[in-house]
């Protein structure tokens, strides 16, 4: 009697056979989420320890192998280091963490690896697995640890028992793989200094008995310490219920014996192997072993079993006590599982009696494992092993695998689908066939191949095989038997993501198997029709039913009541529904009740279906139909093997009949899960069979049967031609019932390995299977029939409303297709072909053909095409994942297309225009493609422009025949290619002229569809004809809607010299053939056509942009040509701020496009020694007036180095002896115009370059202050320098030129007269002075200095700065006109009035001296930590080190009130309101410290524009003498600090963002390079905080995402790791304020709100609560990484 209970997700078999009562359960694990998904193996660890000693060099023959030498390849240590990535990674599928411990004489810093590693952390998924075996084997590779020094194994087994002690309470397995040479040569002689010494070899030292002495156990004491320590360690883990596994291998030089004595003190847990390649096959032996443990229960009894985890749930199996067993069959068993917080209950439980047939094959089934165990004893037994012994041992494995296939065929027939009883004698059967794998691979360890040939005498002399190779086989027989009917041995190896799936949706794949299929069947004589109805019940509701019936039956009778009580009582329930003549179903049931101790009772009754099963039905199918058709059906439709119809197969079977076919071996597992893949089809299709018996007997198959096919495909038995895959047939409403509500989650065991539901449109897979039969090169009868059941089955599928897509997602996928005229690769991937669209095309009867043939014949063009036609831009990383055979057939985009637009223009318009070297036809023939492309409804102009000039038809042809007839067929198989796809299409149009609905209601009265197939064939039958085989030189092809549809296809010959048109009915006849010549018009049928498959190809181009450059395509724009050529139009405004842009750059040979334009480049330069004349600075005499700092900032060759030079020069600070000398040196190089600027750009590369590079300072005296004026450099190339010098000053000088074309390149969207004032503004300034220089250029112009005041005020406007403050003053610096002196030659200028702060009256003035006394006075507060940032620093002889900055001063005078409409001027000011931040004062003398370097020093000497001062306050440039401190330990952007209040260094810091400029969007783990005072470095944004308002309001907390003009909190920290000097803007707002740049570019600016020093940071580590070493999505306790 065979006991089934279940109940709350665990059912329980007890199966008493062969006098034993085995058991098998299955415990769900209903995971609601990825993290509950795990919970089965979340208590897993793996521990590898890996000998590197220098032993580990030599090779398997003991040979050594240097490390550097081609040898090394060959040493143990190189071939363990290859087998760690994939032992590492299958662990992090499985959710494991790892550690790896290296150790030769002492232990190693540990490696560890967790899931988290490994982990996408945008997408939570795993990487895949090419990137995480890299990324293993660089953490194993030979540069992080080496073979070298002795051998200790005591101290690896100590190390391992003490990890052991640390997870065991914290994990339910821990898994030890324990790699080492054997051979121990060195031991710890002192614990104190873990000094190692030699093993001793002399027999007089006093240790030398406890290291080898050999005692009657066969083992030394040194040895017998180490088995102790192993022993405790599984006490441990018994007391812990922690299961612990250790696998050795001992590369053949570990002695049997202490291997043996190893194997029991662990009870069996230890499994042994001698050598790398035998270590690799038992990590895959071990790849989904048991690794958990089961209790059963029944009051004070309990059994616990070893369990493992199979397809999502938890399965155990064994034999039962008597007692259990006896409990378990009256119902009262309880189960426990690990991490459980209480027992499962087990509250149903029925009894069935077992037929002899099904008791036989169980049998058989069960003593496999017992023949198996017989042949491991015979070997372990003590006999004596000789190659003939091996030879039959393995014969006898052989007939044990045949016995295997035999049994699979048995159970096939007798023992039913979807039970419990099933679902264990597969996992016996698999375990079995793994057992046989690792035999089988023992033995070959051992055994000498047949001819071998060896001495006779010799071996009748000795033993062939001496003890320890005996003693070696044994305990490799002891590994294995431990694990013989207790536990699971699978193959099955699925990825992380299948894994989830398996745990998340095998349980409903589960449900769906244990679901019933009732069918009543009724035929009406009369009329001659059938009745059926199908109903599909759950199967626990079944079973409670028919147990409810049972007793309601046997209520009031005494004789069943008692029998039912009784043990040993079978119970047989007979059933048979009918309809009555309402049609209503009856049930007319039986139950026969026996047993052998009392008298037998039959009962019988008869009831409503409803009342039979009053719940639990989840779908209901009625058809009528005539019985002939039924009839007919069932031939059609049936199992060859059992001869069963359908109707049988699903009423006894709950299966369907099943078309065998071979699919590709290398699906991914993602197949399922993923909309991208589809499957592969080989072949296949033309024999049938039981869709369940095929998925038994391939599930149960040999390994080694599918290893020896290439696509792992198995013969059934009953059929003739090898198969790997079973589609199920349900073409109308009744079969796909069955289909959809049981059999979706079996679909997905042939590529997974594992039933299970997928996640996507199981219905999609049929896609694959109707393709194949469509692309066959001929098509065959069968192939017709097998189109319309597969193509009826589809469409049944998505009319389901219970299935996906749902039937109105496909609707409006269908009607975006026709509306739109294209197809999405969301909607149907696939890169050569949309097949999910072509399947979907076919099922759908809305829309006429005609419009669904073209959008698929053109997205069809449009993916090959683009295959052919790649980006310009095509990275060598790109190439390499493609063919090299398509690599070969690749062309740039750009060059094919311009190649193009030339062919395509009129010859006889090719010299038109007045300049020879501007293409204006070619551009106006772009120009037309953009119109035609960006406007596809205009069919009349595109057949117009075709037709205009006889040869655009030719070179349309010429495009098309190059693309799809040449290179597409040169670069992709066959198969693939276009001629193919013209061919499916021709079947695809076949197929789609028979009405749809038609072919349905065949299906659905169960008649054959004969017209369908009679429709089809016809048609086809053109392929076979030579009429038509023109598919190689096809180009496109439509369908011509009409009385009757006909198909045209457009073919060219091989020298494009003429079209051929042909045209099929659908009547499968040959309707025409036109030819036109193509050196005239072609017909508007024809051009029309043309066009369409050349869009496709056109549009891979943008066509966005400007026509002068033919929107992309040449890489000059022709209007700059024409500039380059005629200056005058740059004048006259005809160029855009881009193409002026353009222009500049191809002027100043920044541009090589436009070199054939230009005059020659100059050579460069080269100033000789005596032509770099530098002055020598001289002392400024100091006066009493308030110090000014500022700063002239402006486009490059704006001129402001030459004003400031001017302006120097005529304060009096240089003098005319200097002037002249630099004018002469001047003249001599040819720069007579950089006389002034030399006075400021003193470095060589800067006047050979004619730019400044670094910030210049320099003293003037103006009225009312001292005027320290910084000359910052105007080329992007350094603009960090030019941070540098406005992070100094109190006022910035916007220097911009008048002269035509350079104020409108630096004012232009991007130019550095933006950049630049962004910058001085971020950087605190915020007086301004704008000077419109070069007015001599323009002869003094008002209207000009009037339109480039209004352009710069409007900008300084928009970045905050109120525009009344701002002076404006026309000036020539070359000239000096209105630096010093009221302007000359301007009379229209009558000064500037500036507002003044305090509210007094406006001050006015002419000139530059006059707009810097007009400035407000910074106020200088001294009560502030001293804080100065370097900018520069020296090493003087005679003085040392000297380091020049700025004492910090920041005065913030800023009407906020008056800006308001410059979004983050508030936010930038919210923090501080205060009028002054000073930053102290220094002396000599003074005691300060420099951060972030944390070093002290004190100050020497201090100068002021080469004057020693005595005391400096805060807004001095100083020049400072540092004592006690080298040059190398300085660096630009240091800060010097009070030593009494120091900077504290910041590891970290949250700022406050404004995106001002960024091409995308900013996420977290954005790089960007920060700008702050004199420092910048490479940063990285940690996390975004906070999505803030405009007004400082929060929007959204924790943003994926900002993007241009957002604000928000963000955490940054320096990618380098070191620490910064910054500080709160709160604190500091000099060291607060920060700007991103990006290539040049400012992205973001802001400040600083808070900071992380470096002490807080390893605060926070340390109070950081310890991570679990089980597996999670933090790391590891990392020791060293």
């Amino acid at each position: 009697m065979m006991h089934h209970l279940w109940g709350d997700g665990v059912q329980l078999l007890v199966l008493p056979v062969d006098h034993q009562h085995n058991f098998f359960c299955i415990v769900e694990n209903d995971a609601k989420d990825e993290g509950d998904s795990e919970k089965v193996q979340a208590g897993e660890h793996v521990a590898i320890y890996l000998d590197v000693s220098a032993s580990m060099n030599h090779d398997e023959k003991g040979l050594y192998c240097a490390p550097n030498s081609e040898d090394h390849l060959a040493s143990s240590i190189k071939k363990a280091r290859n087998l760690l990535p994939p032992l590492v990674l299958a662990a992090i599928k499985r959710g494991t963490t790892v550690s790896l411990v290296p150790w030769n004489y002492k232990l190693h810093p540990a490696i560890d690896f967790t899931p988290a590693q490994f982990t996408d952390h945008e997408t939570g998924e795993l990487l895949d697995d090419e990137t995480c075996l890299r990324e293993v084997q660089r953490l194993t590779s030979d540069a992080v640890f080496r073979a070298k020094g002795g051998t200790n194994i005591e101290i690896a087994l100590k190390d391992i028992a003490k990890q052991f002690e640390q997870l065991c309470t914290r994990v339910s397995a821990f898994v030890v793989w324990f790699i080492t040479d054997g051979e121990e040569t060195v031991y710890i002689k002192n614990t104190t200094t873990d000094e190692p010494d030699h093993i001793p070899t002399n027999p007089k030292d006093r240790l030398f008995k406890y290291f080898t002495e050999v005692e009657s156990d066969g083992i030394t004491q040194y040895q017998r310490a180490m088995v102790q320590r192993v022993h405790t360690c599984y006490l441990e883990a018994a007391d812990h219920r922690c299961q612990l596994e250790l696998h050795v291998c001992h590369l053949g030089e570990a002695h049997p014996a202490f291997l043996r004595a190893l194997r029991d003190a662990s009870d069996g847990h230890f499994h042994a192997v001698a050598d790398v390649a035998a270590l690799a096959s038992e990590m895959r032996a071990a790849e989904s072993g048991t690794n958990t443990v089961v209790t059963l229960m029944c009051g004070s009894l309990t059994h616990r079993a070893p369990a493992g985890v199979s397809d999502g749930a938890i399965c155990a199996r064994g034999v039962l006590p008597p007692q259990l067993a006896d409990a378990a069959a009256a119902g009262r068993v309880a189960i426990r599982v690990p991490g459980a917080t209480g027992e499962r209950q087990l509250s149903n439980n029925s009894a069935e009696p077992l037929e002899a047939a099904v008791t036989a094959a169980v049998s058989a089934v069960l003593r496999m494992e017992q023949r198996l165990g017989g042949i491991m004893g015979e070997l372990a037994g003590g006999a004596r092993l000789t190659p003939a012994a091996l030879t039959s041992k393995a014969e006898d494995l052989r007939r044990l695998r045949q016995a295997k296939v035999e049994t699979i065929a048995t159970l096939c027939r007798s023992v039913r689908a979807g039970t419990i009883l099933q679902a264990y004698l597969e996992k016996v059967l698999e375990s079995v066939e793994a057992q046989i794998d690792a035999l089988t691979r023992l033995l070959e360890q051992y055994h000498v191949v047949e001819g071998a040939k060896y001495d006779s005498t010799t071996a009748q002399r000795n033993e062939f095989f001496k003890e320890r190779d005996i003693q070696a086989i044994a305990a490799g027989l002891d590994s294995m038997r431990v694990r013989l009917g207790r536990g699971f041995v699978s193959q099955a190896n699925l990825d992380r993501q299948v894994q989830r799936l398996v745990a998340t949706h095998g349980p409903r794949a589960r449900r769906m198997l244990n679901r019933v299929c009732l069918v009543a069947e009724t035929e009406c004589k009369i009329d001659g029709t059938s009745l059926l109805t199908l109903f599909i019940i759950e199967g626990d509701e079944h079973a409670l039913a028919r147990g409810a019936l049972v007793k309601r039956l046997a209520k009031g009778n005494r004789l069943a009541e008692g029998l039912l009580e009784a043990k040993g009582t079978q119970v047989l329930f007979d059933e048979q529904l009918t309809h009555d003549a309402d049609e209503h179903i009856r049930a007319r049931v039986r139950v026969a009740l026996s047993n052998v101790m009392m008298q037998n009772e039959t009962l019988s009754s008869e009831m409503p279906f409803e009342e039979l099963y009053p719940s639990g039905v989840v779908c209901r199918v009625h058809r009528k139909c005539r019985t002939d058709d039924l009839g007919d059906a069932q031939k059609r439709f049936i199992d060859l093997l059992s001869f069963s119809s359908f109707t049988d197969l699903i009423r006894e079977h709950n299966t369907l009949p099943a078309a065998l076919y071979t699919i590709g071996a290398d699906q991914s597992v993602g197949l399922l899960f993923n909309a991208k893949e589809l499957i592969y089809v080989v072949s296949g299709g033309a024999e049938e069979t039981s869709f369940e018996y095929f998925r038994l007997f391939w599930r149960l198959a040999a390994k080694s049967d599918k290893e020896r096919d290439p696509n792992g495909c198995v013969l059934v038995p009953g059929c003739f031609h090898k198969a790997n895959f079973a589609l199920p047939l349900a073409p109308e409403p009744l079969t796909c019932a069955v289909l959809t509500h049981l059999m979706p989650g079996l679909l997905s065991e042939f590529i997974t390995g594992t039933p299970m539901a997928p996640l996507t449109a199981t219905g999609n897979l049929y896609i694959g299977f109707l393709h194949a039969h469509m692309r066959t090169e001929r098509i065959t009868a069968l192939d017709v029939q097998r189109i319309g059941e597969l193509l009826a089955t589809l469409t049944c599928w998505i009319r389901d409303p219970r299935t996906l897509p749902k039937p109105e997602e496909f609707y409006e996928m269908m009607h975006g297709l026709v509306t739109s005229q294209s197809i999405s690769n969301a909607d149907s991937p696939g890169k050569l072909r949309p097949e999910k669209a072509l399947a979907y095309a076919l099922a759908d009867s809305v829309h006429p053909a005609a419009k669904k043939y073209s959008v698929l014949v053109a997205e069809t063009l449009r993916r090959l095409s683009k295959l052919i036609l790649v980006p310009s831009k095509l990275a060598a990383t790109d190439r390499s994942r493609v063919s090299e055979r398509l690599a070969q057939q690749q062309v740039l985009t750009r060059d094919y297309l311009r190649e193009l637009v030339e062919k395509f223009t009129p010859p006889s318009d090719a010299a038109a225009g007045a300049d020879p070297d501007i293409p204006v036809a070619a551009l106006e023939t772009a120009k037309q493609f953009a119109h035609l492309i960006s406007h596809p409804e205009d069919s009349a102009a595109a057949v117009t422009f075709l037709r205009s000039h006889p040869h655009r038809a030719r070179a349309a042809c010429e495009c098309l025949r190059d693309v799809v007839c040449t290179r597409v067929k040169a670069g992709l198989p066959a198969h693939a290619g276009w001629r193919a796809f013209q061919r499916h299409m021709f079947v695809w149009f076949a197929v789609a002229t028979y009405p749809l609905e038609e072919l349905l209601a065949h299906f659905a009265s169960f008649r054959a569809p004969v017209a369908f197939e009679q429709h089809v064939a016809n048609i086809v039958r053109l392929l076979e004809e030579e009429a038509t085989q023109h598919f190689s030189n096809c180009i496109t092809s439509w369908i011509e809607d009409g009385s009757e549809p006909v198909h045209a296809a457009l073919c060219v010959d091989e020298k494009c010299e003429s079209v051929k048109t042909r045209r099929c009915t659908a009547s499968g006849k040959l309707a025409s053939v036109i030819e036109e010549p193509l050196c005239g018009p072609v017909s508007e049928c024809t051009a029309l056509q043309l066009w369409r498959a050349l869009s496709c190809v056109l549009g891979h181009w943008a066509w966005r942009g400007s026509a002068s450059n033919c929107y992309g395509l040449h890489e000059v724009d022709w209007d700059v040509v024409r500039a380059l050529k005629d200056p005058s139009l740059v004048d006259r405004g005809m160029l855009s701020q881009s193409q002026l842009a353009e222009f500049h750059a191809a002027r100043d040979w920044r541009n090589a496009a436009y070199a054939r334009w230009v005059t020659p480049k100059p050579e460069p330069v080269r100033l000789s020694d005596a032509h770099n004349f530098v002055a020598k600075c001289v002392p400024v005499a100091l006066s009493g007036k308030p110090r000014l700092s500022v700063v002239f900032i402006g486009n490059v060759d704006a001129g402001k180095s030459t004003t400031l030079g001017h302006l120097v020069y005529k304060c009096g600070s240089v003098e005319k002896r200097v002037l002249d000398r630099y004018e002469a040196d001047c003249i001599a190089v040819g720069k007579e115009s950089h006389k002034y600027a030399w006075i400021m750009d003193r470095l060589r590369d800067e006047r050979e370059r004619g730019l400044t590079i670094m910030p210049s300072i320099w003293r003037v005296s103006a009225k009312n202050f001292q005027v320290d004026v910084i000359d910052c450099p105007g080329h992007r190339s350094f603009a960090k320098n030019m941070t540098v010098g406005v992070s100094m000053a109190d006022v910035g000088c916007l220097v911009v030129s008048a002269a035509p074309n350079e104020f409108e390149a630096g004012i232009i969207r991007g130019g550095m007269t933006r950049e630049e004032a962004l910058v001085a503004y971020t950087q605190g300034v915020r007086q301004f002075i704008v000077l419109v220089n070069k007015m001599d250029t323009v002869k003094h112009d008002e209207r000009r200095f009037h339109e480039i005041s209004e352009n710069v005020l409007g900008v300084l406007k928009q970045i905050g700065i109120n525009t009344d403050y701002v002076p404006v003053v026309p000036i020539s610096g070359w000239e000096g006109n209105g630096l010093t002196s009221a302007q000359v030659d301007m009379p229209w200028y009558h000064g500037f009035m500036r507002k003044v702060k305090s509210g007094g009256d406006p001050l006015g003035g002419f000139t530059l001296l006059d707009a810097f006394d007009a400035c407000d006075v910074p106020a200088r507060a001294v009560d502030f930590p001293l804080r100065i940032p370097v900018h520069r620093v020296f090493k003087i002889g005679g003085v040392g080190t000297v380091a020049v900055g700025r004492l910090w001063c920041t005065v913030n005078f800023v009407d906020v009130s008056g800006v308001t409409r410059f979004f983050f001027s508030e936010l930038l000011l919210t923090a501080v309101r205060t009028q002054t931040q000073a930053c102290g004062r220094l002396a000599p003398g003074s005691k300060v410290v420099i951060m972030p370097q944390n070093l002290a020093c004190s100050v020497g000497t201090i100068e002021v524009h080469h004057n020693n001062m005595t005391d400096v306050v805060a807004g001095d440039a100083v020049g400072i003498n540092l004592k006690n401190i080298a040059l190398r330990d300085l660096d630009r952007g240091a800060v010097i600090c009070d030593a009494a209040q120091p900077l504290r260094p910041v590891v970290s810091f949250v700022a406050q963002l404004i995106i001002v400029a960024h091409p995308g969007t900013i996420r977290a783990g954005c790089c960007s390079y920060v700008f702050s005072h004199t420092t910048s470095f490479a940063c990285r944004i940690v996390k975004l905080l906070q999505k803030l308002s405009r007004t400082g309001q929060v929007l959204e907390e924790h943003p994926a995402s900002v993007r241009n003009g957002d604000c928000c909190l963000a955490e940054l920290a320096p990618r380098s790791g070191q620490p910064v000097a910054l500080c709160p803007y709160a604190e500091c707002p000099p060291l607060g304020r920060l700007l991103l740049q990006d290539g040049h570019m400012t992205v973001a600016v802001g400040v600083v709100k808070a900071i992380t020093t470096a002490a807080e940071a390893a605060a926070t580590k340390a109070k950081a609560p310890p991570v679990s070493s089980a597996p999670s999505k933090h790391w590891g306790n990392k020791k060293h990484r």
